[in-house]
């Protein structure tokens, strides 16, 4: 009776669209159509609205000014009332804050 003799050989590595972030997109958001529709759907839907809030938050906001007022009729150029973010009333009413805090803390009140 011959012996098989077994000689072991080094492992391959995995396929590399098995591993890594490509492996885990393919297994977690695409692994079936309907799996990967609501991954689209679901990516398009927070474009959308963190394209909104950097709109308003930035493009759309006022920045000059020396109180709120600033902000209650801010018109454009066009006439169209422009619709962001009051970062005056937010510079302005930190200023203010920031005032009481340094008061509280000389006067002892503040831990």
């Amino acid at each position: 009776m011959n012996a098989i003799k077994h000689e072991s050989h080094p492992d391959l590595p995995p396929p590399k669209s098995e591993v890594g972030l490509l492996g885990w997109l393919k297994h977690n958001l695409f692994s079936t159509p309907f799996n990967g529709f609501l991954s689209i759907g679901s990516l398009y839907l927070v474009f959308i609205s963190l394209s909104s809030v950097f709109s308003w938050a930035f493009l759309d906001a006022d920045w000059i000014g020396d109180s709120r007022e600033a902000c209650e009729h801010p018109e454009d150029e066009s006439g169209s009332i422009r619709r962001g973010a009051c970062w005056v009333f937010i510079g302005y009413a930190s200023t203010n804050l920031c005032m009481v805090f340094i008061q509280l803390k000389n006067s002892g009140g503040l831990i």
